[in-house]
């Protein structure tokens, strides 16, 4: 009877989980993966666990953390393709880098320690994916909203406003949330020690 009991209050967690992932589009609903998006992806993670695993091509070691350059394709997946591919290609981006840790300590800066830790290194940037393509939509239908009803915008005015502004936006987004939610565990986790 005992397991029966755990068994439903897991059935209950699952579907609170599952009803927030749909809110966001990411499971069930409209969002499928189709046979392209997983070639996408793929060729998406090939090239962040190139740029990763490189020396000094996507991740640029500095004396306590590294500069990532990995973030252009990932902001370019997310604003490119749909939520749950750029969460999926942003994910890897933190496996990868945890893996980096492990294998070449050297390489993450002092703080190898802290990015073996997945809290730190894979649920950040996580979000970098899903920050990224939903600001750069929102400000798209923003700006384009803008420029229709903007009369004296013609042609690459127009299509600065439309396409690169949001562009540029989403990516500083996409940016900070990594830059924060990392340090924020970093900070929130290793903050005694």
């Amino acid at each position: 009877y005992a397991k029966q009991s755990d068994r439903t209050v897991k059935q209950k967690l699952f579907s609170d989980l599952f009803r927030q992932t749909r809110f966001l589009g990411l499971i069930g609903g409209k969002m499928k993966l189709k046979s392209k998006d997983v070639a996408i992806a793929g060729l998406f993670i090939a090239i962040v666990a190139v740029m990763t695993f490189v020396p000094m091509l996507g991740m640029i070691p500095l004396v306590f953390l590294s500069v990532n350059v990995v973030l252009v394709p990932i902001l370019v997946c997310a604003q490119t393709t749909n939520p749950l591919v750029s969460v999926i290609v942003s994910t890897f981006f933190g496996l990868f880098s945890m893996i980096r840790a492990y294998v070449n300590p050297a390489g993450a800066g002092i703080l190898y320690f802290a990015v073996q830790n997945p809290l730190v290194s894979v649920l950040p940037r996580a979000m970098i994916g899903l920050v990224a393509h939903y600001s750069y939509r929102g400000l798209k239908k923003l700006f384009k909203n803008k420029t229709e009803e903007d009369e004296l915008s013609y042609g690459f005015g127009k299509r600065l406003k439309k396409n690169a502004i949001p562009s540029v936006i989403s990516a500083i987004l996409g940016t900070a949330t990594n830059t924060l939610l990392f340090l924020g565990m970093l900070v929130l986790i290793y903050n005694g020690d």
